[in-house]
């Protein structure tokens, strides 16, 4: 079972950071419960589903430091997590978006390799595998996706083309 399915849902998306076409982090709130998914980051035990937190006090507000807007969350006065992105409510969604951000879900339903046992390396060692293989498919997908829609690129475009690439990597790139 994926962990706390009954959080990590559509209904209690409250916003992302980020790039929304490009893996965004998805925040999540139910009452006093909070947590966010990160799909994507450079230390690769730090992507999936961040533990669920409880805390009274708990906001999410965009603050300017550094020369950027960044997203900040709070327990009550204390800081617990900088973004690097400002934070985008969803009241300020455009139609799409939700469902954008809701892949995070299905993509990642397990907690992040961060609260492993560190006594169990081969569990670890193998999703560490599983994800770079998944990154790697993502990004021969993406890399190929613009093949179904330039016309004049090929005279019989198909969607198996870039599945072909995935399963069959063409020769020389």
């Amino acid at each position: 079972m994926a962990y706390r399915n009954d959080f990590y849902n559509l209904r209690n998306i409250i916003g992302y950071t980020g790039d929304l076409r490009y893996l965004p982090t998805v925040y999540f709130r139910r009452g006093h419960e909070y947590g966010h998914i990160t799909q994507h980051h450079m230390l690769p035990y730090n992507v999936g589903r961040e533990d669920v937190a409880y805390h009274r006090g708990y906001h999410i507000s965009n603050y300017y430091r550094g020369g950027r807007i960044h997203a900040i969350e709070w327990e009550g006065s204390q800081e617990v997590h900088t973004s690097r992105n400002p934070f985008i409510t969803r009241d300020r969604f455009n139609p799409g978006d939700l469902l954008t951000l809701s892949e995070a879900i299905f993509r990642f339903p397990d907690r992040k390799l961060r609260y492993e046992d560190p006594r169990n390396g081969e569990r670890v060692h193998a999703k560490h595998a599983m994800q770079a293989e998944l990154l790697a498919q993502f990004r021969l997908v993406r890399r190929h996706r613009l093949d179904l829609f330039m016309p004049g690129v090929d005279p019989n475009p198909r969607a198996t083309r870039v599945i072909d690439g995935v399963v069959r990597p063409r020769r020389g790139g």
